[in-house]
């Protein structure tokens, strides 16, 4: 089984591990993005002969973060790394709550976990990677909008691997487009929430059941679709009217 995940915009900010990602990525399990994650890392090097305002446009930042953001981009490959998982601090990795598995977990969430990324494509939790700032949704000015320059790069990558695992994709629809779903069988899960009769998606509240739904396929070491369905988890409920065994299962969350 892989498990497909997305980042989170908040990230471990305090790298200090001496691990320069120029000497360590040839060791990152999907090194041979390399010359992909390349044209955009150029792209970022020279980011600061644009405008101001282009450049806050194009990382959604401004003032203070922009500076940080900017400085971070422009030097990717001499940067410090840590584990990606180590990296992320959003509320879905909080929740994954990964530092309390047992070795045996932990493993099982490094070999099948994959995040998807806007600058790297394709990560693994044990990857290093430094602190950086850019959206799968971001449109680069003479590039590329990012999902696209991936979607064919992953979507290759996924209909290899669907022929021997079970690809369970806990995406955002945002890093859904990052791949074709029509080309590929993935397995896809998401969340919703009932206001006022009305069931819709969820959104913030997703993040948090994401990182619950995970830490559950991780501690089960769930491997196929039988015993992801039998996950059961307090204020989650499968939703049947919501839910097609060939493609779709969904959740609604019904909070205390």
């Amino acid at each position: 089984m892989k498990i497909l995940i997305p980042p989170s915009e908040g990230k471990n900010t305090n790298i200090n591990t001496n691990i320069i990602y120029s000497n360590i990525r040839s060791k990152n399990t999907f090194y041979f993005l390399e010359e992909y994650r390349d044209l955009i890392f150029r792209y970022l090097e020279n980011m600061n002969k644009l405008k101001k305002s282009e450049i806050e446009k194009i990382l959604s930042v401004k003032g203070e973060n922009l500076d940080i953001a900017l400085k971070s981009n422009m030097n990717i490959k001499n940067s410090e790394c840590i584990q990606s998982k180590e990296l992320y601090t959003g509320t879905m990795f909080k929740y994954i709550d990964y530092k309390n598995f047992n070795v045996k977990q932990t493993d099982f969430y490094d070999e099948n976990v994959i995040i998807f990324s806007g600058l790297f494509g394709l990560l693994s939790p044990k990857d290093f990677i430094p602190n950086y700032k850019l959206k799968s949704n971001t449109t680069l000015p003479n590039f590329k909008k990012i999902d696209i320059y991936w979607k064919n790069i992953i979507t290759n990558y996924l209909i290899s691997l669907q022929k021997k695992e079970l690809i369970i994709d806990l995406l955002t629809n945002t890093h859904r487009n990052m791949y074709d779903q029509k080309k590929c069988n993935t397995f896809k899960i998401d969340f919703y929430e009932q206001k006022n009769n009305i069931i819709k998606k969820s959104g913030h509240n997703s993040k948090k059941y994401r990182g619950i739904f995970i830490n559950e396929i991780i501690k089960n070491k769930v491997s196929s679709f039988t015993e992801l369905k039998k996950i059961s988890i307090d204020n989650l409920y499968f939703l049947d009217e919501k839910s097609d065994e060939s493609k779709n299962y969904s959740y609604l969350i019904k909070e205390k």
